[in-house]
């Protein structure tokens, strides 16, 4: 039985599906108290599912902790070089990172959700 499970970049899919075994990653960790270490790039999946991050810059840890004590402005622009805002996930109450930058804009129309 595996005591610690490393996954590098796993898929989104992961996180709801089920393993082989019949437990999801978040079940393995919560009923059976397996350490599960993921490298990921996208901050938001990050910290809707992590409980400590590890943020690393120039080959060094710049920063680690809990996800709501670690993210913030600073962190992704020191670490990312990128310009963001930091709110929280509607859903979870994790920090949600919304990057600045060029896209589509889309305004919200009243009563659409």
């Amino acid at each position: 039985l595996e005591a610690v499970k490393l996954l590098w970049k796993p898929p989104l899919q992961i996180f709801a599906r089920k393993l082989s075994g019949g437990s999801s990653l978040f079940e393995l960790n919560a009923t059976e108290q397996r350490t599960i270490v993921m490298v990921l790039h996208d901050l938001n999946l990050a910290c809707r599912y992590a409980h400590h991050l590890v943020a690393i810059r120039n080959k060094t840890v710049y920063a680690e902790g809990k996800p709501e004590d670690v993210i913030s402005r600073q962190l992704v622009k020191d670490v990312f070089q990128m310009d963001c805002q930091i709110t929280y996930d509607p859903l979870f109450g994790t920090p949600l990172c919304i990057p600045y930058g060029k896209g589509r804009r889309i305004l919200q129309k009243e009563g659409v959700s």
